[in-house]
């Protein structure tokens, strides 16, 4: 096990998200009473993978964070799957609200995770706005 410091590019709330997303079996976990306030200290078991870089980390994280926006998306969809049922006629305002829920992932930024360097695309999960459901 190797004992390593959070990079400064990679925000607290994605570290772990991100460190899992490369591998689970490599991170160890956190050592305790080791965080200086001005980041973390990990274990993570280079036998396995290779401690990512700050762009691996962050794509990773990111594309958990679109797996969150998916399931989101789908619940809403699932809500009013039954309005558009073949003995129903959608409304014009409900018709529109479920197709921008599902264009949602347009734009979703896809990343080479070798490098962690985008390939396409240009929106950040983080700026997703649902749709407001029409009454």
């Amino acid at each position: 096990m190797t004992i390593y410091f959070k990079p400064i590019e990679v925000p607290d709330n994605s570290f772990t998200t991100g460190l899992k997303g490369v591998s689970t079996d490599a991170f160890a976990g956190y050592i305790e009473n080791a965080n200086d306030g001005n980041g973390f200290f990990v274990e993570w078991n280079d036998e396995i993978a290779p401690f990512p870089s700050a762009d691996v980390i962050n794509a990773h994280a990111d594309k958990a964070s679109w797996e969150r926006v998916r399931e989101k998306r789908n619940e809403l969809l699932a809500e009013t799957d039954y309005l558009a049922l073949s003995d129903n006629t959608l409304s014009d305002e409900m018709t529109t609200y479920r197709q921008a829920l599902r264009d949602i992932t347009e734009g979703e930024i896809i990343y080479d995770f070798t490098t962690g360097k985008p390939t396409s695309g240009t929106l950040a999960s983080v700026d997703v706005v649902f749709p407001t459901k029409p009454q």
